[in-house]
């Protein structure tokens, strides 16, 4: 951190304590999500071979949009293709 830079720390409401931070957004859960957030959060899922969403994208999905054009790309890049072949010695 750059010197003088402001550090901002929230209180949980829960422990009422500095040590423990507080999200500053949301995390969007399945069952509370748009038709959007959930067709993507199933494509995660089915393209990732798990059954949960890790909080990444449970913060995405705060912006539907955002979230929609993220996972596209990671998609693309975990793709199997040419870059996930080794490299040749």
């Amino acid at each position: 951190m750059r010197r003088g830079a402001a550090v901002l720390r929230h209180t949980c409401p829960v422990s009422n304590s500095l040590k423990t931070p507080m999200a500053l957004v949301p995390l969007i859960e399945y069952d509370a999500a748009s038709p959007e957030v959930r067709a993507v959060y199933d494509d995660i899922r089915k393209t990732r071979n798990v059954d949960w969403i890790n909080n990444f994208w449970k913060v995405l999905a705060n912006d539907p949009a955002n979230l929609e054009r993220v996972w596209a790309t990671a998609k693309r890049v975990m793709a199997p293709g040419d870059s996930m072949r080794s490299p040749k010695n």
